[in-house]
């Protein structure tokens, strides 16, 4: 049937509805009818559907009817995979979602092959470092285990490294450098110049004019008091003394301007500091290293790449959050140009730029724009049950907002697994007897 504007204008108006909903069973009866209305208006192969299906199949996840939730999980990953293929990565989410589903309905058989499936195509998309894909794989060797094969538990387990949440936007340039590339080997009797304790020099210090290592000083002993300046911060940055790694990472930088250093230590310490910025809430403070970060990949990569895309992100973050709106909306334009082309819409952190530059219209009271984007979001979005964990509050309130979010989808899991282990090793015990 045709669907006019005002049909379509009500659609959305229930879905915002379902969205806001404040209770269970105001969320499913809410999602139930924006799903039927869905189907009969854009037919089950339209992504609206789908979004309503996988809200609907979330709405009992959290209120742990999984009987409920399981078969319009399984409708729905019957629709993704007609609509984009077996191997999309949407279609990977509602397969980590139906995995999940049945490892905590105990059907462990069942299980088993989806969340091969999801770790397979997710890893691939995502890398093994991303957030969602530590958490599948995690959920998944605890499931071998159960099913007593622990062997291959333990190598997937060994597949995983340790990732921080809530990281400032890092280009792949700076994430393909080894830090210790430039830190080499000093003669045994070489005189250490690496002081203990917090460097005391640098912009944290009124009125000190930035270090210059003698000029007799070889330059495997700068590299040396680089690398161990940035490692300093970043360690600091993970503890999250984001003061301590400020100060790490500035002299870093002054060292390199000293001494005339522009290769891509000073891309990586400028990003590090404008990162260490970002966390403290220095907004204008960051304002200028992330500028001088996205002129020098430009120069140094082209207009359009990833990299570029990935700069100019943060950079739009940090205009919104100084309220310089006109470059702001420049920069999400342009962030999500890039980006999109590279990573395609669907992606996460294509959707992380949407929702910020959503958020930046809304507040320029530019509501009707705001609002068509987000639900562009949410009919690219397959609705995921944890959180990208991606880094995209502009305040300490939404950051928490943000956390809670995406953490409630595994707590419940958690829960549920428990229960179903603990209940199993019950019948055990019992039959034993």
């Amino acid at each position: 049937m045709a669907v006019t504007g005002h049909i379509e204008e009500e659609f959305n108006d229930l879905v915002q509805t379902a969205e806001e909903a404040q209770s269970i069973d105001d969320a499913e009866r809410d999602w139930t009818a924006a799903t039927e209305m869905a189907r009969q208006l854009f037919g089950k192969l339209d992504h609206r559907y789908a979004f309503c299906l996988e809200r609907l199949a979330e709405t009992f996840w959290r209120a742990e009817r999984l009987a409920e939730a399981e078969p319009i999980l399984v409708g729905l990953l019957d629709v993704y995979e007609s609509m984009m293929g077996g191997d999309h990565a949407d279609v990977a989410v509602v397969l980590q979602n139906l995995a999940m589903l049945y490892h905590a309905a105990g059907k462990m058989d069942l299980a088993e092959p989806y969340y091969g499936r999801a770790c397979k195509i997710r890893v691939r998309e995502l890398g093994v470092q991303h957030p969602d894909v530590q958490n599948l794989i995690g959920n998944y060797a605890k499931l071998l285990v159960a099913l007593g094969r622990e062997s291959e538990a333990e190598s997937l387990r060994q597949d995983m490294h340790s990732v921080t949440s809530g990281k400032w936007n890092r280009s792949g340039h700076f994430k393909a450098i080894d830090l210790t590339e430039y830190a080499r080997s000093k003669p045994a009797d070489a005189q250490q110049i690496m002081p203990e304790g917090d460097y005391q020099f640098g912009a944290s210090v009124a009125g000190q004019r930035p270090v210059k290592l003698p000029a007799n000083t070889a330059e495997h002993e700068i590299a040396q008091t680089w690398t161990q300046l940035m490692s300093a911060g970043d360690t600091a940055l993970e503890d999250e003394n984001f003061a301590s790694a400020e100060r790490k990472y500035q002299a870093a930088y002054e060292i390199l301007q000293a001494n005339s250093i522009e290769d891509d230590r000073l891309t990586m310490t400028l990003e590090s500091l404008g990162e260490a910025l970002w966390k403290q809430g220095k907004f204008e403070e960051a304002q200028p290293y992330c500028e001088m970060t996205l002129a020098l990949y430009e120069n140094l990569l082209g207009p359009k790449h990833d990299d570029v895309g990935i700069v100019a992100h943060n950079l739009a973050m940090l205009y919104h959050a100084n309220k310089n709106n006109a470059k702001a909306e420049e920069m999400y334009k342009r962030a999500l140009s890039i980006r999109s082309s590279i990573v395609g819409s669907s992606h996460p952190e294509s959707l992380s730029i949407m929702t910020n530059y959503a958020n930046l219209l809304h507040s320029i009271k530019r509501d009707v724009e705001a609002t068509n984007m987000r639900n562009h979001v949410r009919s690219l979005s397959s609705g995921r049950w944890s959180a990208c964990g991606q880094f995209k509050a502009l305040t300490a309130p939404q950051a928490k907002q943000t956390e809670d979010a995406r953490t409630t989808g595994t707590l419940v899991y958690e829960r549920l697994v428990e229960t179903v282990e603990k209940h199993g090793k019950n019948r055990k015990d019992k039959s034993k007897r």
